[in-house]
C-alpha cells in the first residue's frame, strides 16, 4: 500500500521534524537523553546525585554538631541577660511603688508580716497602727490582712468583723 504525498501529510512531517530538532536542542550538549530513573538499565546519575546530597546533609549535622558547646554558653549568657532583665523590672516596680505613698503603705502592712514569728503579734501590730492609719486604701489593706491573719489563728469571727469593715467602709 502506498502513501501518497500530499500538501497536508508534508506539513504534518516537517512538524514533527521541527520539534524533534527543538527537543534535542535544549537537551545541554554535554548530557543525553536518558530513561527514567527508576529503569536499572538506564544510565542515570540520580543515585549518585541522591548519595551526593546525603552527604551534604551529614557534613552540615557534623557541622552543626561542632556548635553544642557554643550553643549552650550562648544559653547560659541568655539566662543571665534575661536574669538582670528581671531585676531591672522588679527596681521599677518599687520605684513605682515608692513614688505612691498609698502603694508604698500597703507593701509595708505585707512585708510588716515578715518581722514576726507569731501571727498574733503580727495582728496585734496591725490593730496598733490601725488608729493611726488616716488613708482608706492602707486601712482596707489593714483590714484585708487583719481578717486572713485571724482566718489563720482560727479567730473566724475577729475576722468577719474586719471584713464587714471592708464591705461597709467608704472610701
Amino acid at each position: 500500500m502506498k502513501t501518497k504525498i500530499n500538501k497536508s501529510n508534508t506539513a504534518a512531517l516537517l512538524f514533527m521534524a521541527l520539534c524533534m530538532v527543538i527537543g534535542l536542542a535544549w537537551l545541554p550538549s554535554n548530557q543525553q537523553a536518558t530513561a527514567h530513573p527508576h529503569d536499572k538499565t538506564a544510565p542515570s546519575t540520580f543515585y549518585r546525585d541522591a548519595m551526593e546530597d546525603m552527604d551534604e546533609l551529614d557534613a552540615r549535622f557534623m557541622y552543626a554538631a561542632d556548635f553544642e558547646d557554643e550553643l549552650d554558653e550562648f544559653e547560659l549568657f541568655q539566662g543571665q541577660i534575661d536574669l538582670v532583665q528581671s531585676l531591672l523590672d522588679v527596681v521599677d516596680q518599687v520605684a513605682e511603688i515608692a513614688k505612691k505613698p498609698s502603694l508604698s503603705a500597703v507593701a509595708a502592712v505585707m512585708a510588716a508580716e515578715d518581722y514576726f514569728d507569731e501571727p498574733e503579734e503580727y495582728a496585734a501590730f496591725l490593730n496598733g497602727v490601725l488608729p493611726e492609719t488616716k488613708d482608706p486604701t492602707v486601712r482596707r489593706a489593714i483590714y484585708l490582712r487583719l481578717a486572713d491573719t485571724y482566718k489563720e489563728t482560727d479567730q473566724r469571727d475577729k475576722g468577719l468583723v474586719y471584713l464587714k469593715k471592708l464591705i461597709h467602709d467608704k472610701p
